[in-house]
């Protein structure tokens, strides 16, 4: 199927019965989940179809979205929403940057809008002649359980014709006692964000020195800032950062870890596996 024609065209579920053998490395303990995916049936506006036609050596946009459809309705409201938050489009960063359970629901006319506008601007910021065009990339995954905790991450991957695209990753947790979508700040004992950051801060600088033994110059460069984006897992608590966060492009999404043993005091018990 042409993308010039239909991106995503089809409405493909794809199922996975999401049992404790069939799931990732994390410790699985609460009730099984069934795992589904939607795609966004979204085609290309005419314009721009009958544009890239007509132009010699020129590429259509690619777009491509999936949506989660597991049997909680409550956690697919929230990824979808999430989803839709990073569409590019015309939103302004705070409503980027809301939490999912504050984000305005868009409809499907909505984000079709959006990411029409996206794909009209690339009629205007790419050439005839150039091999580059834009693509949009958003789906999310289902990792497994920790507790009571039901793990999630959203992929994406945004490409504007430079020299490279940029994706980004990010983890959502979800408490199935209290059906809420939670964070960090949320797992932390209170008062003691600090003390998780130092812990976290410790991490990275023996990220840093397995590859540079200029812990100063390096942090100059590439200060420690502490994420949100954190998951539980078998190990720890991880911190996935985004390019350009603590690193150079070339070193992807850096990850640290702090480990179970050394955050008795500073995670809530609840989120600690016994």
């Amino acid at each position: 199927m042409s993308s010039t024609h239909l991106i995503g065209a089809r409405s493909l579920r794809l199922f996975s019965i999401c049992a404790l053998a069939a799931l990732t490395p994390f410790p699985l303990y609460a009730a099984n989940l069934v795992y589904a995916e939607d795609y966004f049936d979204y085609r290309l506006p005419s314009l721009v179809t009958d544009t890239c036609e007509s132009r010699s050596d020129y590429s259509c946009p690619q777009i491509d979205i999936k949506y989660a459809a597991s049997s909680q309705g409550w956690i697919n409201t929230m990824i979808n929403a999430r989803i839709n938050q990073i569409v590019p489009g015309s939103q302004s960063e705070t409503e980027r940057t809301q939490p999912p359970s504050n984000a305005k629901v868009l409809t499907q006319a909505e984000v079709k809008k959006r990411l029409d506008g996206f794909a009209k601007s690339q009629l205007e910021d790419i050439p005839e002649g150039s091999s580059l065009n834009y693509s949009f990339e958003a789906s999310p995954s289902y990792l497994g359980h920790m507790g009571e905790v039901e793990l999630f991450e959203i992929n994406s991957y945004i490409y504007l014709g430079g020299a490279h695209g940029l994706g980004a990753s990010e983890y959502m947790m979800f408490d199935t006692s209290s059906k809420r979508h939670i964070q960090l700040d949320d797992m932390l004992l209170a008062g003691q964000k600090s003390k998780f950051k130092a812990l976290a801060y410790e991490q990275y600088k023996a990220w840093v020195r397995k590859d540079n033994n200029e812990l100063k110059a390096y942090e100059k460069m590439w200060p420690f800032t502490l994420t949100d984006n954190a998951l539980l897992t078998d190990k720890g608590v991880v911190l996935r950062y985004q390019p350009y966060e603590i690193a150079a492009y070339a070193y992807g999404m850096p990850e640290l870890t702090v480990p179970y043993n050394q955050l008795k005091g500073i995670l809530k018990p609840k989120y600690i596996p016994h």
